[in-house]
């Protein structure tokens, strides 16, 4: 038996699927603007980088890495749905280029986990 949901008729399977591509679809421009960010800065000159990653390191790799945990909270609540797996497998792929960016500037200082 599906049981609707309070705020409407929908049973909640349908609702519950739709937010959950709501938040990936969130989740795949996020990650879409850090990659963007991160290329830019991977583009400066080793003397600005450096600079960069004095200014910003340490929250970079600290925001990142909260949001590689939150992704992966998202991530276990995944459907067989194929916009959802779509959405899922999009969005590892761009964590995990944001990851590996946030590596190569940050070098051997990161923490980042997942």
């Amino acid at each position: 038996m599906i049981s609707v949901d309070s705020i409407s008729s929908k049973p909640r399977s349908k609702n519950f699927n739709s937010s959950l591509k709501f938040v990936l679809y969130l989740k795949n421009k996020e990650v879409k603007e850090i990659n963007k960010v991160l290329n830019k800065v991977m583009q400066l000159s080793k003397a600005e980088q450096e600079v960069w990653k004095k200014q910003y390191g340490e929250i970079v790799d600290y925001a990142l890495d909260l949001f590689v945990d939150d992704s992966n909270l998202v991530l276990k609540k995944i459907s067989l749905d194929k916009e959802v797996l779509h959405l899922s497998q999009k969005l590892v792929i761009s964590l995990e280029k944001a990851v590996k960016s946030v590596e190569a500037i940050l070098g051997s200082e990161s923490q980042l986990s997942s």
